[in-house]
């Protein structure tokens, strides 16, 4: 339900940069800003907005907005990519600035409700009301016990074994449960609890709705979500076209301590003071898409692969009628597959969009990379088999259309939003966002307290660019320069000291000559 790419909001005002450089001579600017999404272009106008108005926008596509996207499916303008605004937050506490935004550009959203459901199995309808009340009460528990481990600095450990310590342990062979598990913790973090962080986990989820509200909004406005976006960020380009250049793919970024030197792949460069990369975590991880001169450091290229990136795919159906209930959400519970086709969202219902027969079904992690390996018609006739055991065969209708983005094969994302795997620090990924040398980095994955949702992205790019700030216009820029760089941890230390490695806990065999560590 986080952020997560086809037709593009409408920037009258802008043009890819119109006349190329000649290869010898590059472009100089005192800050260029990599990735024109959330965080980029957030980013951009903090520096406007503090009066650095040197400084130039370099993005892959022919549109901003990165994972805000929209496309256009059934005549309807639908997002691909983010839909929610999450935990827009309350007038008497702390609003969510992208809550703010939405309501500044005056999109129109639905409020979520996540009860208003219908629920199947294999056999048709059925009632699992019970069976999730028991899992979204075990996860609210481990939701405060991730708090208590953080703040006693215990041993970190995964989702589901705080969910078994809760006494929630599905069984395999137990469809309703496994239709509970994925909807309880799956649905939000676009991995399954194995692979998550229990502390970490939470983390975001606890920041966004108790910091700021426990309710979501559902973006469905034919100006599209990134509309919002661009109407704030916008008064940083009105005037300038030349700080954005758009269908600009950047290949190479060389740096050191003074400057940085991206150089994309039509041959121009541009040379700044310094440069905010945004790229994803999944862009980062794959050594050819984007390559640093010199090699990034072994603390930050550690810190990079640690982390991970969730794929969330939200596969939009156009049928000739609709035959489903009227209900925000139809939940099926699969006899042999945790997580195929789980949920189906109908976008016909009032306030969204009435008479569009428009169903969206949502997977992620492995139900998706198999989706997204196959064919559309492999994918709907899936599909059409599982409405037909919801419904019953003769009653769903003629499908008319499907259209799906397969995130794990889009190379200016690689997947739809990052998140936390388990026995990772803090200090991890403070290295995943520290500069390195004249490099800054800011995305929705280096946010530590709302990665994997918009506002990530928003704060992030806000804060690194109010550091940059600093550095540009504090009245004596030496000052920065002596001391540039964001808190790093070049050496990470484990929780085990070397000396517990004896045969009293079970480690009998030592040998330093052959590698096998540990005390005589």
């Amino acid at each position: 339900m986080r952020i997560a790419p086809a037709a593009s909001v409408a920037l009258p005002v802008l043009a890819a940069h119109a006349a190329p450089l000649a290869e010898s001579t590059c472009q100089k600017t005192e800050v260029v800003i990599l990735g024109a999404g959330v965080a980029g272009l957030t980013a951009a106008k903090t520096l406007a907005d503090h009066n650095v108005n040197d400084f130039v926008v370099l993005e892959y596509q022919d549109r901003v907005g990165g994972r805000l996207h929209n496309v256009t499916f059934a005549k309807h303008t639908v997002e691909a990519g983010a839909n929610w605004v999450h935990g827009p937050g309350t007038p008497e506490g702390h609003i969510n600035p992208i809550w703010t935004m939405v309501q500044k550009a005056g999109l129109k959203t639905v409020t979520t409700d996540e009860d208003d459901n219908s629920m199947y199995d294999h056999t048709g309808p059925t009632d699992y009301s019970a069976v999730f009340e028991r899992a979204e009460n075990a996860n609210k528990l481990v939701f405060a016990d991730a708090g208590d481990i953080l703040k006693s600095n215990y041993q970190d450990r995964t989702h589901r074994a705080g969910l078994r310590l809760q006494d929630w342990n599905p069984a395999i062979n137990d469809p309703a449960a496994q239709l509970a598990d994925w909807f309880i913790w799956d649905w939000d973090a676009a991995a399954p609890p194995e692979v998550s962080s229990e502390v970490f986990g939470t983390i975001s989820i606890n920041a966004t709705y108790n910091y700021f509200s426990h309710s979501d909004e559902f973006i469905c406005d034919p100006q599209g979500y990134v509309h919002a976006l661009w109407e704030d960020v916008k008064s940083a380009f009105e005037g300038h076209p030349e700080r954005l250049r758009l269908r600009t793919k950047v290949t190479e970024i060389k740096h050191d301590a003074d400057s940085v030197t991206v150089t994309s792949a039509d041959g121009h460069c541009v040379t700044a003071k310094y440069a905010i990369v945004t790229f994803s975590v999944g862009v980062l991880q794959k050594k050819d898409a984007v390559r640093f001169i010199p090699e990034l450091p072994a603390w930050k290229t550690r810190a990079i692969a640690g982390f991970e990136m969730g794929t969330y795919i939200k596969i939009f159906l156009e049928f000739e009628t609709s035959f489903w209930d009227s209900k925000q959400f139809l939940l099926y519970a699969d006899p042999h597959v945790r997580g195929n086709y789980p949920i189906f969202q109908p976008l016909d219902l009032e306030g969204l969009y009435p008479g569009s027969n428009i169903l969206v079904a949502t997977v992620i992690g492995e139900i998706a990379y198999r989706i997204e390996s196959q064919s559309n018609e492999e994918t709907a006739a899936q599909i059409i088999q599982v409405l037909e055991n919801m419904y019953g065969k003769g009653v769903v209708s003629t499908l008319k259309d499907i259209s799906y983005t397969r995130w794990d094969q889009e190379d200016w994302s690689y997947g739809s939003y990052s998140y936390w795997p388990p026995s990772t620090s803090l200090q991890a990924h403070q290295n995943m966002r520290a500069n390195v040398d004249s490099v800054f980095f800011a995305g929705e994955a280096t946010s530590q307290e709302f990665f994997g949702y918009v506002q990530g992205g928003y704060y992030e790019g806000k804060h690194v660019a109010e550091f940059l700030v600093g550095c540009l216009t504090a009245p004596d820029p030496e000052q920065c320069a002596l001391n540039p760089d964001q808190k790093r941890y070049p050496v990470l230390t484990g929780v085990t000291p070397y000396d517990v490695y004896n045969p009293e806990n079970g480690w009998y065999i030592y040998d330093e000559d052959l590698g096998v560590p540990g005390h005589a």
